[in-house]
């Protein structure tokens, strides 16, 4: 029994072992499943077949007229794909729908098949096959990502290929492959541009918040600018690149950045070169790369000016605007940037900002130095004339060929400035009626000095001087001013525009060689003239014919003496004299006068005086006068010799004399005519420096 049930059970597991059949691989059913994430945002677009961002796959048929069926499906979105035969033809591309199928009679060798979606689309797919040995294979590629990134506060820099955007290299590790870049943003529109290994300019995409390009590439180094569509304009972005890619970096630079910075209360120095507005310099680290360059402001227009390593302007920017920007193609160096306000004088911040490979931002130091407010005095400022009336000063420039920016301004008066070489030559001017002047100019080193008058002289009122660059120890040039006070010619006159002791003489010293004097005399009553006399008692120079008048002079060190005199001999009223300069010692010469009132019985009478005259080159003026008939002077030495005599028929006569030695003199005083002229009463007057006049 036990043998029996043995038998059975074998006899059993005989009948139903029989021999399985093999299946054939074609008739397999393949699912390969895919999905686009969002991750890798979605897929690479409809009828993008070499787009990595699809999906590739390859697949083997094993022999001549293979019948492959495909069936795509998606239960999410509309999917394609596309068939390529071995030499990369393509054999068809599907139509779009969520189940499209389709069969192919293929021959052998490997054929590539892409499945596609609308770009960014998000979703899963199955690709089933039938008819292939084994599952399609994707071929694999890297996606670089770069990540949540920022253009920061400054914003980005607009399409220019400016580093003030963002820049990136990436690797093409096979020839003849498609780079897929897209670059997007949530916040601004953007824009991006490819560069080759050679710098150049492959494509550039703009406009829209979402940018990509698909780009047959050969194997190389490719360069990628991440920019937003308008300057200056902020927010986050992410760059991704599909293919045949590796190594995605991000190109260092930098921004350096002078911080919010002030022209201050005097303001900038609008678009000249001047120390007025703020330079700085900047060192640029690696050759043939781009700098962008830009000065921006909330409360004024700006100008900016750059200067290559030789100090030459390659760049400047004149627009009116309150930005401004400029980007250059640099070689390495220091360049330096004026940062300018549009205006003169006009007040405000700003900030400078240099994005790239630079390095060591620096302002560059310079100085203002200032008189502070001044006056010109109640007798004001001497016009446009080199003159100590106006007030000079003394500044020393201490670099060769700086700009130094010389500015002088009055809220009460128009104002002239002139500028003096170290050899006291005129180097600039300005006589334009103004309230404020400036000039700006490139000097060596040395001391130079300045010159700030009233437009007109003797206008009154407060000024300022100052002075920007490379300068120091700016000082006011002491000067004096020399008042005889109010003085009278008295009832009888002054002696008119001759050497006249009828008019007053001062004598006075200029303390320095080669002194600017300026000498002006004033009168209320009548008018004036004025001389001036050297040690030798030669008259230099004169002036005459008005009621206020002046005379300006380059001098010697030495005593000078000055007539103050009426133009017309006579006229009486009073005056006042005044003296600028290296100057000291106004004193009035001294002299005296004399009177006598005589008769002569008929016309043959005459009657003789005699005086002393003390000084040496004295002058001597008579006065001789009469109701009755004409007079006559005779002047004689002691000896009797005529010395001078007076020619004219008249009832009032003077007879001024210049230059008398000292000693004894007689004065002869007669009719004019003895024959004709009847006798009559006559008043003398003397005027002079002389003693011991008496009747002989």
């Amino acid at each position: 029994m036990k043998y029996l049930f043995v038998c059975i059970v074998g006899l059993g597991l005989l009948l139903g072992c029989k021999k399985e059949e093999a299946v054939d691989p074609a008739l397999v059913d393949r699912k390969t499943p895919g999905e686009w994430s969002a991750a890798q945002v979605g897929a690479g677009g409809f009828g993008n077949a070499d787009s990595f961002k699809n999906f590739q796959y390859t697949f083997e048929v094993g022999g001549a007229n293979q019948v492959v069926s495909l069936t795509l499906t998606s239960a999410t979105m509309d999917v394609q794909y596309a068939l390529f035969n071995p030499l990369g033809q393509q054999i068809d591309i599907s139509t779009k729908g969520r189940s499209v199928t389709k069969p192919y009679t293929l021959n052998a060798g490997k054929h590539r098949l892409v499945v596609m979606a609308d770009r960014q689309a998000v979703g899963t797919f199955t690709l089933n096959t039938v008819g292939l040995n084994a599952d399609p294979v994707r071929i694999e590629s890297p996606v670089l990502q770069s990540g949540s990134q920022s253009w920061g506060p400054l914003g980005g820099g607009g399409r220019a290929r400016t580093l003030k955007n963002h820049f990136y290299t990436f690797d093409v590790t096979d020839d003849n492959s498609t780079a897929d870049i897209e670059l997007f943003s949530a916040e601004t529109d953007i824009a991006f541009t490819l560069y080759d290994a050679l710098g150049q300019e492959v494509e550039t995409t703009t406009g829209g918040r979402y940018q990509f390009l698909l780009k047959a590439v050969k194997k190389g180094t490719y360069t990628v600018m991440a920019a937003t569509n308008v300057r200056a304009a902020v927010g986050n972005y992410q760059l991704n690149v599909f293919g045949k890619v590796a190594n995605l970096k991000r190109v260092e630079s930098q921004v350096v950045q002078s911080g919010i910075q002030t022209w201050g209360p005097l303001g900038g120095g609008g678009n000249v070169r001047t120390f007025k507005n703020h330079f700085y310099t900047v060192e640029v680290t690696e050759d043939n790369t781009p700098i962008d360059f830009a000065l921006e402001s909330a409360n004024v227009d700006v100008k900016m000016v750059i200067y290559n390593p030789l100090g030459q302007i390659i760049a400047s920017d004149f627009f009116n605007s309150r930005y401004e920007f400029k980007i250059l193609d640099l070689k390495k160096g220091t360049y330096t940037v004026m940062a300018a306000t549009n205006v003169r004088a006009a007040v405000g911040n700003y900030q400078l900002n240099i994005f790239g490979k630079v390095a060591n931002l620096k302002r560059i130091e310079s100085q203002v130095v200032q008189s502070g407010i001044q006056s010109w005095g109640p007798l004001g400022g001497g016009g446009g004339a080199r003159t100590f009336k106006n007030h000079l000063y003394t500044v020393e420039v201490t670099e060769d060929n700086t700009p130094i920016d010389f500015a002088v301004e009055s809220a009460d008066v128009d104002v002239e400035m002139v500028i003096y070489n170290p050899l006291g030559q005129t180097i600039a001017s300005d006589f334009f009626n103004s309230r404020n002047r400036f000039k700006v100019i490139i000097l060596t080193k040395g001391t130079y000095t300045v010159m700030a008058a009233t437009s007109m002289r003797g206008a009154v009122g407060n000024y300022q001087l100052n002075i920007f660059g490379k300068v120091a120890n700016l000082k006011r040039v002491e000067s004096q001013m020399l008042q005889s006070g109010t003085q009278d010619w008295g009832p009888l006159g002054g002696g008119g525009a001759v050497k006249s002791t009828k008019n007053h003489f001062y004598s006075f010293e200029v303390t320095e060689e080669n002194s600017i004097v300026d000498l002006e005399i004033e009168s209320a009553d009548t008018e004036t003239c004025l001389f001036l006399y050297n040690n030798l008692d030669v008259a230099i120079t004169q002036q005459q014919g008005s009621r206020y008048l002046f005379r300006i002079i380059a001098t010697r060190k030495g005593t000078y003496t000055v007539m103050a005199g009426t133009l017309s001999r006579g006229d009486a009223g009073k005056y006042s004299l005044r003296i600028f300069g290296k100057v000291a010692n106004l004193q009035r010469i001294p002299s005296v006068s004399a009177n006598a009132q005589g008769n002569w019985p008929t016309g043959r009478s005459f009657d003789t005086y005699s005086i002393q005259i003390t000084d040496n080159n004295a002058p001597l003026d008579i006065d001789l006068s009469s109701p009755d008939t004409r007079v006559a002077i005779y002047l004689q030495n002691s000896g009797g010799t005529k010395v001078d005599q007076t020619y004219f028929p008249y009832k009032s006569i003077a007879l001024p004399v210049e230059n008398l030695p000292r000693g004894t003199y007689r004065i002869v005083v007669q009719t004019h005519n003895p024959i004709f002229d009847p006798g009559g009463s006559y008043s003398i007057n003397l005027f002079g420096r002389f003693t011991d006049f008496k009747k002989l």
